[in-house]
């Protein structure tokens, strides 16, 4: 208003930056949101007993053969 002065009073919303979202199933090698479109799991890249574990339950409720049944070579 010109009683304090004039001119204008304004402000600026920073940009929230994206988060990549894997509704689909992915990889993730930045911060990320997993679980927003139903079931999944996200499994640490890091050769720890955990990842494993995770791993070899993912494995059981897809299916799949335990580790300990499994005939195909592992990568790594």
């Amino acid at each position: 208003p010109a009683w304090l002065g004039g001119g204008t009073l304004g402000f600026s919303i920073p940009t929230i930056p994206e988060i990549p979202a894997y509704a689909k199933g992915g990889i993730a090698t930045q911060p990320s949101i997993f679980g927003e479109a139903g079931p999944e799991i996200a499994i640490p890249l890091n050769n720890k007993p955990r990842s494993h574990a995770l791993l070899e339950r993912a494995n059981q409720i897809m299916g799949g053969p335990s580790a300990a049944e499994s005939t195909s070579p592992i990568y790594i």
